[in-house]
Formats: structure tokens, C-alpha cells, sequence
């Protein structure tokens, strides 16, 4: 009977911590969200992070979560394609370059 009581203790352990990993990654999770929206805007006021407390924490809304993280991935992505299209009219440059002044001797 003691072996099963501890048996059973070590398993609502076990849950319990469990529980509370998959809350703080959840955490984690929401945070990171915010972090690249406020990058995505560019800037933070007192009302727009009230806002994402309340829409994260207050009353969780998962529909607008979705929706949030589709334009942060969405601006992510754009972000990354200027950025190569950038580093391409760079190199293409330095090459012009190159060619010219092997043209020029």
C-alpha cells in the first residue's frame, strides 16, 4: 500500500511539473510573439502593450493570436527578401566595379 501511495505521489509530481513546463513555454512562447511585434511596429506606447496583455493574458484570444503571428511571419518574411534583394544589388555593384577596372586597364 505504501508503494503504491509513493508511486502515485511521484506520478502528481511528475504532472504537476509537467503542467508548469507547458505553461512557461507557453509563456515564452507569448512573449516572443510580442517581442517581434513591437520590432514589426517599431515602437511600444503604454496602450498598445495593454492591449497585448489584454488579447495574451486578460481574455486570451486565440483567433487574434493566429492572426498576429501570421503578419509578424509575413513582415519576417518580407524583412528577408529586401534584405537579399539588397545584398544582391551590392554584389552586383562590386562586380560592375570589378569589371570596370579590369576594362579601364
Amino acid at each position: 500500500m505504501l508503494i503504491v501511495l509513493g508511486f502515485m505521489a511521484i506520478i502528481l509530481g511528475l504532472t504537476l511539473w509537467v503542467t508548469s513546463l507547458k505553461a512557461e513555454k507557453e509563456l515564452y512562447s507569448d512573449n516572443d510573439l510580442k517581442y517581434r511585434y513591437i520590432q514589426m511596429i517599431g515602437h511600444a506606447t503604454q496602450e498598445e502593450m495593454a492591449t497585448m496583455d489584454t488579447i495574451f493574458y486578460f481574455h486570451r484570444n486565440n483567433r487574434k493570436i493566429k492572426e498576429l503571428r501570421k503578419q509578424i511571419e509575413i513582415f519576417e518574411e518580407n524583412v528577408k527578401q529586401r534584405a537579399r534583394i539588397i545584398e544582391q544589388e551590392e554584389r552586383l555593384k562590386r562586380e560592375r566595379s570589378e569589371i570596370e577596372t579590369k576594362l579601364i586597364k
